[in-house]
């Protein structure tokens, strides 16, 4: 596909995720796995931009007007932006988070280009002095100190899960299969969409489910495009005093654009305490420029240090990409260069989708909250069986789905992300280690 059409594609998808609380990156993602396979590495970062970016603009309107964030770190939108619905003037909010989203990202794109620039000769040394065990074993202690609060025993026990998961089915260093317990399809391994559904996305449903009234629906209201512009403009320093900090604040693995949104908005609590205003645009643009600096550890360490970047990684990875290797100084420099002007493409289409276009498309959906969320979960069910179909595995794919997702509904309170990890890695780490030994 051409890249320009994969943006478009990424921005409509982003669209409908970030409208529809709950949805998000990563369950876009794996809604659309079979799509996304027959990319390759350059139109995948594309789309993953699109998608992200468009999440972090379109995540706004179910915050401000249902007071609950489309994601975590929407938290702050939902507290502010459902003051300005209250006051019938949710639109107001809703430009000044897309204008201030606008210039995180430009801001973030800028010292990413000039911070490349910086380290790019240290990353052949830094690559050839380590070895593909190395960055697994930093990856682990990443996924066992950033999530669940650092809670080291809860994190180990969700990696061993994930590693069971994957010994299933063939090895990779021999021809043995093992585990299959003389069930056929188990020869074959567990299939990883209905991993991702039961330990990523269904406990992620359930808990938005509980969080808003089922019959609630979206409501709109009307401002001029000059007092939306003039409400932005008087907001504009704290959209780059939260801009800054949240693009040095996405580089903590775990908790990346969190973190990001949560120190602008309470920074800014504290230097304008009577503007809700001010906080809430510090904190959207804060999520924007924190959303790509998350990014750079994937591009540069391989390290993916958020649930949706773990599925990033997969792709990536099946698409050709060999992180390992020793790379050319100037390859990470280079491949932000190409991927700019489809950024800048981005930002824009996807401020017409979170101004404008999100006040008609949030008109046509006419459907309560959790007949949305029913609706999702329902086209992943029958994703799953299209898939097992055509992996003539039907039965044993809906047989997994609904026996994981079971797990995946008690798990619901914990961050499951390290047990998708080590299951996509498992094999590969496996075989490394028992090279090494041998």
């Amino acid at each position: 596909m051409d890249p320009i059409l994969v943006a478009v594609f990424g921005v409509l998808a982003g669209t409908v995720a970030g409208i529809i609380p709950g949805v998000g990156i990563t369950v876009t993602l794996v809604i659309l796995l079979p799509i996304l396979l027959s990319m390759d590495v350059f139109n995948l970062l594309v789309f993953y931009l699109s998608v992200a970016a468009t999440v972090q603009y379109t995540g706004t309107i179910p915050s401000v007007f249902f007071g609950v964030p489309g994601e975590s770190n929407s938290m702050p939108a939902s507290i502010e932006g459902i003051k300005f619905t209250k006051k019938k003037e949710s639109m107001l909010a809703i430009s000044g988070c897309a204008l201030g989203s606008l210039l995180g990202a430009t801001i973030a794109f800028v010292f990413t280009l000039f911070l490349i620039k910086l380290i790019s000769p240290y990353i052949k040394v830094f690559f050839s002095s380590q070895t593909k065990l190395y960055f697994y074993i930093l990856v682990i202690a990443f996924l066992i100190f950033a999530f669940n609060k650092g809670k080291f025993f809860l994190n180990s026990l969700l990696l061993i899960i994930g590693f069971v998961l994957s010994m299933p089915g063939e090895l990779k260093y021999s021809n043995e299969i093992r585990f299959s317990f003389g069930i056929d399809d188990m020869a074959y391994g567990i299939p990883l969409f209905p991993v991702l559904i039961a330990f990523v996305i269904v406990p992620s449903l359930f808990k938005k489910v509980s969080e808003v009234d089922a019959n609630k629906k979206l409501l709109i209201n009307d401002t001029s495009i000059k007092k939306m512009v003039a409400f932005f403009t008087r907001n504009l320093p704290s959209a780059i005093r939260g801009s800054m900090i949240g693009y040095f604040c996405g580089f903590v693995p775990g908790v990346t654009t969190i973190l990001a949104t949560g120190t602008s908005y309470s920074l800014e609590k504290k230097i304008n305490k009577n503007y809700p205003g001010k906080q809430l645009i510090a904190a959207e643009s804060a999520n924007n420029s924190g959303m790509l600096a998350s990014l750079l550890p994937l591009m540069i360490l391989a390290i993916p240090i958020t649930s949706s970047e773990v599925i990033l990684y997969g792709l990536l990875v099946n698409a050709g990409w060999n992180p390992f290797q020793i790379l050319d100084p100037g390859a990470i420099s280079k491949l932000l260069t190409d991927l700019a002007p489809y950024y800048l493409l981005i930002n824009i289409l996807a401020i017409l989708a979170a101004w404008p276009l999100a006040k008609t498309l949030t008109k046509l959906l006419n459907l309560s909250y959790n007949n949305l969320i029913k609706l999702v979960f329902c086209t992943l069910v029958v994703i799953t069986a299209y898939l097992g179909y055509l992996d003539y595995r039907l039965i044993f794919w809906l047989i997994t789905l609904t026996i994981l997702s079971t797990f995946g509904y008690l798990l619901r309170n914990y961050n499951c992300v390290p047990i998708v990890f080590m299951f996509i890695i498992g094999p590969d780490l496996e075989t490394i280690i028992y090279r090494a030994l041998i």
